[in-house]
């Protein structure tokens, strides 16, 4: 009896412990989730920029007036990260046509672009971001798109109503059904049998943009179980409930004509994470369709990084629980929900968009009057309150132009508030963001919510960031100022490091110098520095160990570029919602008007030159064949065709060129070139060269594709220009290496100089003053933008009139202010008026 009560307390002893030690190695799982996540916010935030421009479509001879902002890209508040910032305008081939370099030290910052009258028309690209941004594996900068187009010659004056741009965007109508793509997300990630499931709906037709239409989902004898439809942008919602043994298509019909679309697998067991957003509130449903299958898992939803809810699954709670969440509390923006296994593993998520009216912060306009005449003095009058009415601060920018260049309704043109709350955080998503953030609907409800359903957060992933066990070491620190960084190597040979002593000369209004030494792997790094203009720089090293041998100075310095390399793909809408022709007929009204009125100004006759121009091809292709001694090679990669090979080594990418074998792991790999010839001593090794000289094999298996412009891949007869060494073929790999630096570097051993470039220094923004005439004041005047501020800061009270003068253009005239409270709200509004 002793004994077999002895034997029960032991055996109760060890379950308890048991019983103990899950909760707890749980409760270890679920901390480090949440610490990761505490890290991210707190050390790891990402940034956000953004640009507001003057107009939103220019011609030649005009310029871009912008203002950047910059923000922790969680609390959406002046970042303490970067104080540099890049602004890039791209022609239509992605190509750098122009590019500023901006310091940063405030929340707005102003600068601008001058548009030659060389430059060819076209839709453009303004694009802004930080080196800091470069971290992310798919990091998301500020795009906007800019047409430029060219003034048409002297004619009657075009007429053109910009109240009915709209965008265009897909209907049936002109679609045909094999053009159309249909994708289903259910909600959660996993259409789960036997339990109601919601999938979000995407139909888009040939040109990318939403086709509205109507569609069914039907079983395996073709019955049709539930219908959905697809409305603005091509988004919509259906709920049915799979079963384990059937199977389900849906089938979508354009005049007459049916296609038939799979849906997503359906998995026998999971989870469903369902949530209605009722505005003041949140409904979160999730259910399980296994024993026991929430009991011990962990619900957590946070904004942006910041965390905000957090539920350990209940013993009473085994397949079912529902939580009313209420909003009042949160900021504005996309929340991100997640389920979690009792084992930590991530298994349903879900997007929903917070949009809490009492965060609203309302910008006001007033005027004295609505109409004015030409070269009339405007005043306008800002107030800036919460939704209590009671008095914000905040930085804004502000643009007074015409209203056929600033188009404000139903357009592609984002706004600081539908960037930052939106595209910011999720990537391009609809061709419009503007839509949803205009007088509130139900319509507009529900497709926020289909718009949540369609896209998966893009900031991090939940088992990379877990796993992640410490900080990793950022390829590109935040930048605070200009930095000066290179690496030393042999004269003779760039690619053997050589540690030294570097010296750094600055020859500006007086001389600076610092010296430091390099790393082990000859790197240096001076500054960080603020200057405007540009300065010239001596750099010098010495080998102190190669002085008994009189080679100190057998040295080279090679220089990093100023300009990162940038391998993110950019984002162009499928249509842009301003016609180009009326594009073109607009430019007609303001600068072909000097030519008409102004005196001072010749039109001379129209001459025709006739020439063949060379393509962009045709130059890229001269340009890049004239770095290699064999010339254009038939068998050419570059390495941004690959997708994800800016993160693989050059041996990942010659695995995926035709023609190449490489076979066992890093760093034994074997490489072999087929149609190559075997050399007498029957190695089969082929030659390889890094920007035109040979090197080892080590030297290639060991570098990354960062940097690396293209290989080439040579046999036969291509080869014989390098002589026997080449019998079994040649790897030529050539680095982007000087393409891209702002400057011009001499080089001789142990020193080079070069001038470089500093921040752009904005210039200020002219206003004529009409109250006291003047002799320039007989010209015309055409501007088609009056007003330009790019950082003003907006008190909420006793702010002080802004006052500038109009023109000799009538018609009306948009004011649009973007900026930021200084808690983190983004702000936009517009207000019109009109000059007769």
């Amino acid at each position: 009896m002793k004994n077999t009560t002895k034997k029960l307390l032991i055996f109760g002893s060890l379950m308890g412990l048991l019983g103990f030690h899950i909760p707890m190695q749980q409760s270890g799982l679920f901390d480090q989730i949440l610490g990761r996540l505490t890290i991210y916010a707190t050390k790891e935030s990402p940034e956000k920029v953004y640009l507001h421009t003057d107009k939103d479509f220019y011609t030649r001879g005009e310029t871009i007036w912008f203002s950047t902002y910059l923000v922790d890209g969680i609390t959406h508040r002046a970042s303490n990260k970067s104080n540099v910032i890049y602004v890039e305008l791209l022609d239509s081939l992605d190509r750098v046509v122009e590019q500023r370099i901006v310091y940063a030290d405030s929340l707005g910052v102003g600068g601008e672009m001058e548009l030659g009258e060389q430059i060819a028309a076209g839709n453009y690209l303004l694009r802004a971001y930080t080196k800091y941004m470069l971290n992310n594996e798919d990091p998301v900068f500020f795009q906007k798109q800019l047409p430029i187009a060219i003034p048409i010659r002297p004619g009657p004056p075009a007429t053109y109503d910009a109240s009915g741009v709209t965008v265009t965007r897909d209907t049936t109508i002109g679609t045909t059904i094999e053009q159309l793509a249909v994708s289903f997300f259910p909600e959660g990630g996993h259409l789960v049998a036997g339990m109601t499931n919601t999938l979000g709906v995407k139909i888009t037709g040939a040109q990318g943009n939403g086709v509205a239409i109507r569609g069914y989902i039907r079983d395996q004898e073709n019955k049709p179980v539930a219908e959905f439809t697809t409305k603005e942008f091509g988004l919509g919602t259906v709920g049915f409930i799979p079963n384990s043994n059937t199977t389900y298509h849906a089938t979508v019909d354009i005049n007459g004509r049916g296609k038939t679309f799979e849906l997503p697998e359906i998995m026998p067991s999971g989870y469903v994470l369902h949530i209605e957003n009722k505005g003041d509130h949140l409904l979160l449903d999730i259910k399980a369709n296994t024993v026991n299958g929430l009991v011990g898992t962990m619900l957590l939803g946070h904004l942006r990084g910041n965390l905000f809810f957090k539920h350990i699954g209940k013993s009473e709670e085994k397949d079912t629980y529902t939580i009313k969440l209420l909003t009042d509390r949160l900021d504005d923006g996309v929340a991100h929900f997640t389920l979690f296994t009792a084992l930590g593993e991530p298994v349903c998520e879900r997007l929903v968009f917070i949009d809490q009216p009492k965060n609203d912060a309302k910008l006001s306009v007033l005027s004295y009057k609505d109409s004015y005449v030409q070269r009339d003095r405007v005043f306008l009058n800002l107030r800036l309150k919460d939704s209590n009415e009671k008095p914000l601060a905040g930085n804004f920018s502000i643009s007074v132009s015409s209203r056929n260049d600033s188009i404000v309704n139903g357009t592609a043109v984002p706004n600081i508030k539908s960037w930052l709350l939106l595209d910011s955080d999720l990537g391009a998503t609809v061709q419009d963001p503007g839509y949803f953030f205009r007088a509130p609907s139900a319509e507009r409800k529900e497709l926020l919510n289909a718009l949540m359903l369609t896209h998966g957060w893009r900031r991090f992933v939940w088992k990379e960031l877990v796993q992640q066990k410490v900080s990793k070491k950022l390829l590109f620190p935040p930048e605070k100022g200009l930095m000066i960084s290179g690496k030393t190597t042999a004269f003779k040979n760039s690619y053997k490091v050589k540690p030294a002593v570097v010296t750094l000369g600055i020859f500006d209004e007086g001389v600076y110098q610092e010296k430091k030494n390099t790393n082990a792997q000859g790197k240096f790094s001076f500054g960080p520095f603020s200057f405007q203009d540009s300065i010239k720089v001596v750099l010098d090293a010495i080998d102190p160990f190669a002085r008994k041998k009189g080679k100190e100075k057998d040295i080279a310095i090679i220089v990093d570029p100023v300009l990162p390399k940038i391998v993110s793909k950019s984002i162009r809408k499928a249509k842009f919602p301003l016609p180009y022709a009326r594009a073109t007929q607009q430019a007609d009204n303001g600068t072909t008007g000097n030519f008409t009125y102004d005196p001072d100004v010749i039109q001379l006759d129209e001459a025709v030159v006739k020439e063949k121009k060379k393509t962009r091809a045709e130059i890229i292709n001269e340009e890049i064949n004239s770095l290699t001694l064999h010339g254009k090679a038939r068998n050419r990669m570059f390495i941004d065709s690959f997708p994800g090979a800016e993160r693989a080594s050059v041996m990942d990418v010659l695995r995926m060129i035709p023609g190449v074998e490489v076979e066992g792991r890093y760093p034994n790999q074997v490489v072999k070139i087929r149609g190559g010839i075997n050399s007498i001593n029957l190695s089969i090794e082929p030659m390889y060269l890094l920007d035109g000289i040979q090197v080892p094999q080590d030297v290639i298996q060991g570098m990354q594709t960062f940097g690396v412009l293209f290989v080439d891949v040579l046999t036969g007869a291509e080869a014989s220009i390098y002589g026997v060494r080449a019998a079994n073929g040649v790897i030529a790999v050539y680095t982007d290496r000087g393409l891209r630096f702002r400057f011009e570097q001499e080089r001789y051993p142990g020193i080079t100089n070069f001038s470089m470039a500093g921040f752009y220094k904005a210039r200020e923004f002219y206003t004529p003053n009409y109250r006291t005439p003047k002799p320039e004041h007989r010209k015309p005047d055409q501007r088609t933008t009056l007003y330009w501020e790019p950082n003003m800061y907006v008190n909420g009270k006793n702010q002080r009139p802004i006052s500038f003068y109009t023109g000799d253009r009538r018609g009306t005239f948009w004011v649009k202010l973007e900026g930021m409270t200084r808690d983190g709200r983004p702000v936009s509004t517009n207000y019109a008026f009109e000059v007769d």
